[in-house]
């Protein structure tokens, strides 16, 4: 056997070995945990902008992390009073600006969305328009903004609008380039945004999305969702199944979703 193949085999054979004992030598405590968030907090209230290598790398890096850097912030906000308000000043400012910017949305998608037009003349992408709904619904959940109210409800609506009017109920995040992740990113913000009005607006979209889904977009040799499909349910060539077998359990996450938001 070549030797490179030998040592991919014991490199693997180890790594299987050491890998599920690792937690054994290494233990993250409370405090310790407490200490890290309280890190990444502090550089996410930090105004700077340090995006720009990471653009260069990946733009849609620079959109994402926005999104989880908010969610971040109004997880703490909510699980800690007094951190509450810096946090929110913090939210303000980044969608504040990702509303600005998302106005130009290729400025956050890598250059083959200029490719070709979207299927959907109407529609925009729904990785952007998802995730800035998200970020809004999640402050809101926080506390209110009036202002933003308006907004919100628009974007849900274009949002839901593409859904419907797609063979698939999925829009397109890129032209006729669906991808699991960014719609039911985009049907956790609506449920996310009808906890914050108190309201299940969008409950519906979600329980039958989760019903397409499972009819025309589980892959039959897995039994796991698709990550990446056309407009009318195609599986891409270059799919992939969805990182770490979690797609598997996204209908079941959106229907716990749906149901914690129906009491």
């Amino acid at each position: 056997m070549h030797l490179v193949f030998r040592n991919a085999i014991a490199l693997g054979a180890a790594t299987a070995v050491w890998l599920p004992l690792l937690h054994h030598f290494h233990r993250v405590d409370g405090v310790a945990r407490e200490h890290v968030t309280v890190s990444l907090e502090k550089r996410a209230l930090d105004p700077k902008n340090d995006v720009e290598l990471m653009r260069e790398v990946n733009p849609e890096w620079d959109w994402m992390s926005r999104t989880f850097t908010v969610l971040g912030l109004a997880n703490r906000a909510l699980g800690h009073e007094s951190e509450r308000e810096a946090a929110l000043v913090a939210m303000d400012r980044i969608i504040e600006r990702a509303m600005d910017d998302a106005r130009d949305e290729d400025r956050f998608l890598l250059p083959y969305a200029r490719a070709k037009p979207f299927v959907d003349p109407s529609a925009r992408s729904v990785f952007i328009d998802g995730e800035l709904l998200a970020m809004i619904a999640a402050r809101l959940l926080v506390a209110p903004r009036p202002d933003w109210d308006s907004e919100a409800n628009e974007l849900a609506m274009s949002i839901e609008l593409a859904m419907r009017r797609s063979p698939t109920l999925s829009a397109e995040s890129y032209p006729d380039e669906c991808w699991t992740f960014c719609n039911t990113t985009s049907l956790m913000a609506l449920a996310m945004l009808d906890a914050a009005h108190g309201n299940h607006a969008h409950a519906t979209l979600g329980s039958d999305w989760v019903l397409q889904a499972k009819s025309r977009l589980v892959d039959a040799r897995t039994g796991m969702l698709v990550s990446s499909f056309t407009r009318d349910g195609r599986v891409l060539p270059e799919d992939r199944l969805a990182l770490d077998g979690m797609t598997k359990l996204i209908p079941v996450l959106v229907d716990r979703l749906l149901e914690a938001a129906g009491k």
